[in-house]
């Protein structure tokens, strides 16, 4: 995809809450994009964790195990 795209996400074909944050999910050709807006507080291993697939001992995973490109457009994190 060489062409500048503009992604509109107010028609998402999903939305997803998380404790509060909101997952927009955007499909375009055989591209999947995301815009998340978390809230002050957001915890991904509290969230998320626990919803994705337990590791070998029973674990929640503590980080997300897929490769992602993002950028943050306001605030602060913490890693």
């Amino acid at each position: 995809m060489n062409e500048n795209v503009k992604i509109d996400y107010d028609t998402a074909e999903k939305v997803m809450d998380l404790d509060g944050s909101k997952v927009y999910v955007k499909t375009i050709g055989d591209k999947t994009s995301m815009k998340i807006m978390m809230i002050p507080g957001f915890s991904w291993a509290k969230s998320v964790g626990p919803k994705l697939p337990k590791l070998p001992d029973g674990s929640c995973p503590a980080w997300c195990p897929a490769t992602h490109f993002g950028y943050q457009t306001q605030a602060c994190s913490g890693v």
